[in-house]
């Protein structure tokens, strides 16, 4: 609970800071996707978007902020946009990792396994140590019944993280389904 109230605690301290900084100049983009970000950790959804827009029209190519505007309607099940905003952001910076992997997970989120596979892929090509995202395509692959490309996936993580029961588990449920 002390964790809770000592980041909620943060971000009014930072929303109070970024507001001081607006005060003095408007125009800081950094400042309004501070904000936006602030206002999404506290579920002010309203005052993220709107914060994020403004960043947008100081910047309309400010990928940091279109990532944080796709991860805020992602958090709202704004599925469309949110997947607009990733795009878009991607448009701009092909290796930019945030996009590719809160893409992913929009698509695994909603059952789109095969759409999530090609991102996953591109983001292990730029982060290969990243066991999260070989699981998230050890579970794409699963989903979308391709038994032996999962199977390697998962393998990758467990040479990564030997010891996760989580991994080994969902190993065996791919050997049960597929082998």
């Amino acid at each position: 609970m002390r964790q809770v109230f000592s980041k909620l605690n943060n971000d009014v301290k930072l929303i109070h800071t970024c507001n001081r900084i607006l005060d003095l100049n408007p125009k800081n983009k950094f400042a309004w996707n501070s904000l936006g970000t602030r206002y999404r950790h506290k579920k002010e959804y309203n005052e993220s978007i709107q914060a994020l827009q403004r960043a947008l029209d100081i910047d309309s190519k400010f990928k940091e902020a279109i990532s944080n505007l796709g991860y805020t309607y992602l958090e709202i099940k704004e599925y469309l946009k949110a997947e607009e905003c990733y795009n878009k952001a991607l448009e701009i910076d092909p290796n930019f990792v945030n996009p590719l992997q809160d893409l992913s997970y929009l698509y695994l989120e909603t059952g789109k396994y095969n759409k999530a596979i090609p991102f996953l892929e591109r983001l292990l090509k730029l982060q290969s140590e990243n066991i999260g995202a070989y699981f998230s395509l050890s579970i794409a692959y699963y989903s979308s019944n391709q038994g032996e490309e999962s199977v390697k996936a998962v393998d990758k993580a467990l040479e990564l993280n030997p010891d996760s029961k989580d991994l080994l588990n969902f190993k065996k449920k791919i050997v049960n389904k597929f082998f």
